[in-house]
């Protein structure tokens, strides 16, 4: 039996430290997105900052995760095929990393560009749509206009 106390043993396991690592990226992205929920999508909000600085580091971790993860695979497992849980558990990792650093990715461009890059609200995803499509269909001419109606009418 190891002995509870034997921190040796405990913290420096060859794959110990990936479940060590695996939190500090969910925590900081979960604490992001809901920063970032209540900061009502303004970059300019203490909330926004602090979700900005959330996802940053959240991406940041992401780097010694997989590295930990890859090294656990190969140390503990010893580089065992890629089937079942194991497999599940690499694709679901790599969904989460594309998740995170696409996200955070969506927040540095916004804090980089004078324009609003993201929506404030769920109106801001259906009404900005709908409204530039009006403004071009506005900007047709009248046979432009009424081919379209045509088209959109007939029977499939």
């Amino acid at each position: 039996m190891v002995n509870p106390l034997n921190w040796r043993r405990i913290h420096l396991e060859r794959h110990a430290q990936h479940v060590v690592f695996i939190h500090f990226p969910i925590g900081l992205f979960i604490s992001g997105v809901i920063f970032d929920l209540f900061s009502g999508g303004k970059r300019d909000s203490h909330l926004g900052t602090a979700a900005y600085l959330n996802l940053s580091g959240a991406a940041a971790f992401l780097l010694p995760t997989i590295v930990s993860g890859v090294l656990a695979w190969q140390f503990a497992l010893g580089g065992a095929r890629l089937e079942g849980i194991l497999l599940l558990h690499v694709v679901a990792a790599m969904s989460a990393t594309a998740l995170m650093v696409a996200t955070w990715w969506l927040h540095w461009r916004a804090r980089k560009s004078r324009v609003a890059f993201l929506p404030r609200n769920l109106s801001d995803c259906t009404h900005r749509p709908l409204r530039r499509i009006c403004e071009r269909h506005q900007s047709l001419s009248p046979s432009e206009r009424e081919r379209i109606h045509r088209f959109m009418n007939s029977s499939v």
